[in-house]
Formats: C-alpha cells, structure tokens, sequence
C-alpha cells in the first residue's frame, strides 16, 4: 500500500474548536448546572475559564503569526519576481543603452541587440509601455537615420581624405596608396566627424605614414603627417554629410540618455535605492 506524504495541519480550527466547547461547556455549568444543583462547581467552573483563556490565547497568537508569516512570504515572492525580472530584462537593456550613449559620445557606430531580441518574446510584456516606446524608438533612430549618415559619411570621409592627398601629392601617389590611406581614415569616424579630434589614432597614424612612405625622397616626419591630417579635416569639414552626422548624433544622444536615466530608475526600484 502507498505511504501517504505527510502534511502539516493549521491548528487554528482545533483550538477554535475548543474555544467554542469550553466556552459552551462553561456557560451551561454556571448557568444551568450550578443553579439546579446547587453544588459548589466553583472549581470546574474556574479550571473551564483558564481553558477558555488557553484556547482564546493561542488561537489569537497562532492567527498573528500565520497572518505575518503569509504576509513576509508574499512580500518576498514578490521581490523575487521583480528582481528576477530586473536581471533578465531591465539590467540588460540598461546596460545596452548605457553602452549606446557612450558610443555616441565617442562617434562610434552604435546599435541595439539586446531589445530587438526580447522584445519579439514574452519578456516585452513586462516592459512598460513607455520604456517599450523609446526603445522602438532609439533603436528605429539608429537603424535608419543615424545608420545612413553614419553611411554617408562614411563614404564622404574617404572621398575628403583622397581629395586632400590628390591636391597635395598630384600624380607623385598611387592608386594603392590612395585607397589603402582613404581606407584606413574612412574608420576613424570620430578623428573625422568629431571636431574636437585633429588626428586618427596612433596606429592608423603609423599606418599611414608606412603607406605614403618616402613620396619626397625624405621619410615623412611627424609635421608632415600632420599636415595631411589637417588637410584631410579640413576638407570633410565643408562636406554636408559631415553636419548631417553630427546632427543624426546629437539627435540619437538626446534620445539615449533619458532612456538610460529611466532604466537606472528602473533597475534600482525593487532595491529601493533611488
């Protein structure tokens, strides 16, 4: 035969029970008994009212502790459930749009995995409907507009970056050096497209310098590398597509940060460090 699992029972209906009968028990002994019999059931009497206050007393304790038990426990399965909803959902797409921003600000090529990812699963049902709106948004923002600047300029920058080698060197350049040079700076979107950045970085510098070579029957030295990159500069700078990046930029940058203020926000709620 099957062992029954064993469970535990709430005592409360047992010492309720036996809360009722004393108390009934107790009331026909005082005023039905004691009057018809005319006996001394003081004692009885007495010993049914510390049952009574027994029964009366653990019943009331049991229900609080039952009562505060059954409340902590919600309380903490509810944490649970936010929290687990925070580190799934909320962490990660904090952390995608805080990477956006810095991307942004660095004039890098920045785009969204994490939200097109869940958003076509059942984790978008436990994003806000605002939050879901400025994520469609950021990332709707970055594949299309700031995608086809970033593409134009891009294309732009390599052009600005032959034009300024043709005007300096004419025909005393290849065709290889020209486009292993257009190639190498058209990377560096942000010595292009930021105007705080007056040279590409130290490697592609080098690079470059390796590439040119010896054009003047000299080795380039450092002045005349920066000439070229001054050169290259300025003539992206009168480029439309240069203005046009910097603008699909800023528009982005404007878009991402409050974004990623109202994740932090919602990431610390069930912490409560906000």
């Amino acid at each position: 035969m099957a062992a029954n699992a064993l469970k535990s029972r709430n005592p409360r209906t047992l010492l309720l029970t036996g809360l009722v009968v004393t108390v009934a028990m107790w009331m026909i002994l005082v005023y039905k008994l004691d009057p018809e019999l005319g006996a001394d059931l003081a004692p009885a009497a007495g010993l049914l009212a510390y049952a009574i206050g027994f029964f009366f007393s653990a019943y009331v304790g049991l229900h609080i502790y039952f009562f505060t038990t059954s409340q902590s426990q919600d309380r903490q399965f509810r944490q649970q459930y936010i929290t687990k909803h925070v580190e799934e959902i909320y962490a990660p797409l904090y952390d995608e749009v805080a990477k956006v921003v810095r991307e942004l600000e660095g004039y890098e090529w920045p785009r969204l995995e994490v939200w097109p990812a869940k958003k076509g699963t059942h984790y978008a049902f436990f994003v806000d409907d605002d939050l879901r709106s400025q994520l469609d948004l950021l990332e709707s923002f970055l594949s299309t507009e700031l995608s086809a600047a970033h593409s134009d300029g891009y294309d732009a920058g390599g052009g600005a970056a032959v034009q300024a080698l043709r005007s300096m060197y004419s025909s005393r350049i290849s065709d290889y050096q020209v486009d292993t040079v257009r190639g190498l700076v058209a990377q560096q979107t942000g010595f292009l497209q930021d105007p705080s950045t007056t040279r590409p970085s130290k490697d592609v510098s080098n690079r470059v310098r390796s590439v040119l070579g010896n054009i003047d029957g000299t080795l380039l030295t450092d002045e005349g590398l920066e000439r070229i990159f001054s050169k290259m500069k300025q003539s992206f700078e009168d480029l439309p597509e240069a203005a046009r990046f910097r603008d699909a930029r800023k528009k982005a940058h404007q878009i991402a940060v409050p974004l990623r203020g109202a994740l932090k926000e919602r990431v610390l709620r069930p912490y409560e460090l906000r």
